[in-house]
């Protein structure tokens, strides 16, 4: 018994080899569900409308801007002026 003297962790000790062998099977299981999550993300669109429409026949509901009619294109770009130019702030400061 000269020799093996006890580190006070009993059975718990394990070689370095098998530390680095749990370490790296981890990392390469972590990697692939990253991977295959990445891989499963499905594509975002912010178009709720038909491509095939004209942008300008929108929905007649009261959340509409005043002053725009459904399917009007020059009321359309009028509205789209007006809130371009709110939205100016060379103008507003001017």
């Amino acid at each position: 018994r000269q020799g093996q003297r006890s580190l006070g962790l009993g059975n718990g000790l394990r070689q370095a080899g098998e530390v680095m062998m749990r370490l790296v099977t981890l990392v390469a299981f972590t990697a692939a569900i990253f991977g295959v999550a990445a891989c499963t993300e499905t594509p975002q669109s912010a178009q709720t409308r038909k491509p095939d429409t004209k942008i300008w026949t929108g929905a007649d509901n009261a959340f509409a801007a005043p002053g725009w009619k459904t399917g009007d294109q020059a009321s359309w770009e009028e509205q789209m002026r007006n809130r371009a130019q709110a939205q100016n702030e060379y103008a507003k400061v001017k």
